[in-house]
């Protein structure tokens, strides 16, 4: 206090520190009290939900004749219910012929990371993807960067599956019987579908973040992997194996009778089971972290060994993992519908499972110190 004075030393300071423009508002803000009063706050203290109305930002949508379309002080809401509106300028601005339907091979030419066209006085920007649409796949203009790049690795991904043989055959040669056995009698029906997921996570592995956008791009990336996919994803496929019997032996002891005193840990082991190994989890995962996944199961299975020694000692644990769940929960609420997850807070969800490691299985051994406190710590500084 008083408020006022504070606020201009501060819009004086960012007059005099240009550098700060780089920072986050409230970071920058925390750190120029700090300079000023030698109190330090942190920026999860400054509050946008108390300001009163006439204070916040109010954004108004308009078209290109300068007519308002929609206002308000809630942007992402604003965005999601202009979507439709949003595709429709897209395709009415786009050149014709960019848009495909149901491609089979790459015949439709380069696709740049962007596409800018004048409409009005502003400029219309999308982002050209290849889109997987259920057993079809299109070339589409997105507006959103993040999601087209997502959209458009599951795409060439499904393409190149599509332009390459099957590495099942050689698969069948390959494994050992009993590898086989669990493939088949996987939780997700087809045995197809898990091969599937192990040649899409050595898809993603392979071109990183070199997503093919031109037609030579993506026949290098099938020659190179056409001598290569059976042996990766046999490989693969062998990590796999290995999870699922272990995911198959908990399953079936969880099943069977359960005492009062160990009936919410085993729907917590049945549920952590569930957030493992679900249809998809291998391409979601990614190869890097297969071997990470074996190790999570197999904390899984010590964590059901020690209940039985000590339910109230898991308890404990359960509860310092519930109040952490929560606010990564809080986090996820955050994204927008369909925005893919940002690499910090994905992150955030390998450090639980790290944590977890060191909870129930410390003799597993986890991948750097792990805590509570440095989860809180990763949590507060993610800027979303």
């Amino acid at each position: 206090m008083p408020a006022p004075n504070f606020a201009d030393a501060l819009l004086q300071r960012f007059k005099d520190k240009p550098e700060e423009e780089q920072l986050p508002l409230t970071e920058a803000m925390a750190n120029g009290l700090f300079r000023m009063t030698g109190s330090r706050l942190n920026k999860d203290e400054f509050s946008f939900d108390n300001l009163a109305p006439h204070l916040r930002v109010n954004f108004r949508i308009v078209d290109d004749k300068e007519n308002i379309v929609q206002q308000g002080i809630a942007l992402e809401e604003l965005k999601q219910s202009l979507k439709g509106q949003v595709k429709q300028t897209i395709k009415a601005v786009a050149d014709q012929g960019i848009e495909k339907q149901d491609v089979k091979e790459w015949s439709f030419g380069d696709l740049p990371a962007s596409f800018i066209r004048k409409q009005g006085n502003y400029e219309i920007k999308a982002y050209p993807a290849l889109v997987k649409v259920g057993n079809k796949l299109n070339v589409e203009l997105l507006d959103d960067p993040a999601q087209a790049e997502l959209k458009h690795t599951h795409g060439v991904s499904e393409l190149i599956i599509k332009s390459l043989p099957s590495p099942i055959k050689y698969l069948q040669q390959k494994l050992p019987n009993k590898s086989k056995l669990v493939m088949y009698f996987n939780p997700f029906g087809k045995v197809d579908e898990l091969i599937n997921d192990c040649i899409r996570a050595v898809i993603f592995h392979h071109v990183g973040n070199d997503i093919p956008r031109t037609e030579q791009e993506f026949e290098q990336v099938c020659e190179t992997l056409r001598g290569e996919l059976n042996d990766l994803v046999l490989a693969v496929t062998l990590k796999v194996e290995k999870i699922l019997a272990v995911g198959h032996k908990i399953s079936k002891q969880i099943k069977g009778k359960v005492s009062l005193d160990m009936l919410q840990a085993q729907a917590h082991i049945g549920a952590h089971l569930d957030s493992l190994i679900f249809k998809g989890f291998i391409s979601e995962a990614g190869v890097d972290k297969l071997d990470d996944l074996l190790r999570y199961i197999k904390a899984l299975e010590k964590r059901l060994e020690k209940i039985k020694v000590d339910a109230n000692k898991d308890r404990v644990h359960q509860i310092e993992l519930d109040k952490l769940y929560e606010q990564y929960d809080k986090l996820m609420d955050k994204l927008a519908k369909d925005q893919p997850v940002p690499e910090a807070i994905r992150e955030v969800y390998w450090m639980l499972e790290e944590l977890k490691v060191s909870m129930f299985a410390q003799t597993l051994g986890t991948k750097y110190p792990i805590s509570g406190k440095r989860i809180k710590q990763a949590i507060a500084e993610i800027e979303l």
